[in-house]
């Protein structure tokens, strides 16, 4: 099963704080630059991501105030995640 950082996002921000899409594409930014931090994509290609979602009018950074503690608790106590490990779809190269 795969842990969505969009659904982390609105539950710690608090139900319609974030709109559904605003969190998703957050949460798409979150998971290029963790791609990017592995080494997986260039820079360039997770500035991509942002550029686009930003282009929609989407907000490109989670609310201020975010308890990121809880945003790790969340994600760790999913009930999607695997029994030993956590899953995430993170974009690659060439795309």
């Amino acid at each position: 099963m795969i842990l969505n950082f969009g659904h982390a996002l609105e539950t710690i921000s608090g139900y319609g704080k974030l709109r559904h899409g605003e969190a998703v594409g957050i949460g798409m930014i979150i998971a290029a630059r963790l791609s990017q931090e592995m080494g997986i994509l260039r820079k360039e290609e997770a500035d991509r991501v942002e550029r686009l979602i930003s282009s929609f009018g989407l907000p490109v950074k989670p609310p201020r105030g975010i308890n990121y503690t809880r945003f790790d608790e969340i994600l760790i106590h999913d009930k999607k995640r695997s029994v030993k490990k956590l899953n995430f779809v993170l974009p690659e190269k060439n795309w």
